[in-house]
């Protein structure tokens, strides 16, 4: 397998590294195709990813005041951060596990942010994207400083909190 560094300036982790399974002039593709996603001028092209990229199309038509208690619009920035996120930890989530991905539900919050939310019993992980930057909640149970942690989200992180989820 080759590795192939993508640059994350979003998340201030510098780049991080894609594994591909093709050769190196494919790899170079993916990064165009990841980039293009993020980007939002290409869309997605794997079923699911298809689904999930409209879905987040859905939410970024969202006006202010949306849900009728004067929440902010979705921003473009907090979109793109969304759909680049989703398309690098989609492929790592799904090499990791062997296939195991379990689509996030996809909504927006009152101060314009992207939210994703994926769900296993008790377990939950929750991932907010704004304009400048992204966080996460793992909870699993009730109790709110014994039973849940948060943070900021890093990118080569997104493994451990995935592989929680799914334990």
């Amino acid at each position: 397998m080759s590795a192939l560094r993508y640059p994350v300036e979003w998340l201030d982790t510098g780049t991080v590294e894609l594994t591909s399974r093709r050769t190196r002039s494919s790899g170079a593709h993916t990064v165009r195709f990841l980039r293009a996603i993020a980007t939002g001028t290409r869309p997605a092209h794997e079923p699911l990813l298809e689904t999930l990229d409209q879905r987040l199309s859905e939410v970024s038509g969202y006006q202010a005041n949306w849900d009728g208690n004067d929440s902010e619009a979705p921003s473009a920035d907090a979109i793109a951060k969304a759909r680049g996120f989703l398309q690098e930890v989609f492929r790592s989530a799904v090499e990791q596990t062997s296939g195991d991905w379990r689509s996030p539900h996809i909504s927006a919050n009152e101060e314009g942010h992207i939210v994703f939310e994926w769900w296993n019993g008790q377990r939950k992980l929750t991932i907010y994207f704004g304009p400048q930057s992204a966080s996460f909640i793992r909870s699993w149970g009730p109790h709110l400083f014994d039973d849940m942690q948060d943070g900021p989200l890093v990118i080569e992180e997104f493994g451990n909190h995935w592989a929680w989820l799914l334990g």
